[in-house]
């Protein structure tokens, strides 16, 4: 598995960006989960674009996890763009219907879902 992921953070009218490319598993979980929390206590709307993710194991979705309560104690849903393997997993893992699921980051930020 890799040794390293991509994680980059931008706003966009508003909304929380969280763009991470490259593997999720044991070794770079821990990485997103440092490099996107802080993004989860000022967002007032929150994406996380897992569609350049092309492996993700279970450490991955503990993460995915995590950030969902760290919002969803603000009030807030997660919203995410999967790539194919991330949304079997979460399909996998029954948890495709605990957040707010988009076939593409501009659906995402065009989505009038309550956040």
């Amino acid at each position: 598995m890799s040794a390293k992921i991509d994680v980059h953070a931008f706003d966009e009218n508003g909304t929380t960006v969280v763009v991470v490319k490259g593997d999720l598993d044991l070794s770079t979980s821990p990485q997103l989960l440092e490099e996107a929390m802080p993004s989860t206590e000022t967002a007032m709307r929150y994406v996380l674009d897992l569609s350049s993710v092309g492996f993700v194991d279970s450490t991955g979705i503990g993460a995915f996890v995590r950030i969902r309560s760290a919002l969803r104690d603000r009030g807030l849903e997660l919203h995410v763009v999967p790539s194919r393997r991330v949304r079997a997993a979460l399909t996998l893992a029954s948890l495709e219907t605990t957040m707010v699921v988009h076939d593409s980051l501009e659906a995402a930020l065009q989505d009038g879902t309550p956040a």
